[in-house]
């Protein structure tokens, strides 16, 4: 349980990330932290894109729409969606 616990914990980050402001190539990114019960509201009423990048490969959340290991994601960015502002 508590690697689906860390699992979790790591697509929120990476798909709505935390609550501070990232400054990035110049342009402010604001991120904002969820619980896992926000994320399994937001599931409900998907309206983003789900990535799993954990290392090894494990059970994944439903609704993931895609897994890439975090240290492969240049090798595998055309399965990223081209839309970069896409939540």
């Amino acid at each position: 349980m508590s690697c689906v616990f860390i699992l979790l914990l790591l697509l929120i980050l990476t798909t709505v990330g935390c609550s501070v402001q990232k400054i990035k190539s110049g342009k402010a990114q604001e991120f904002k932290n969820i619980s896992s019960e926000e994320l399994l509201e937001m599931l409900k009423n998907k309206d983003f894109f789900l990535l799993d990048v954990h290392i090894p490969e494990q059970k994944h959340i439903k609704g993931t729409d895609e897994f890439i290991p975090y240290n492969e994601i240049e090798k595998y960015k055309e399965k990223l969606p081209k839309d970069k502002k896409k939540k």
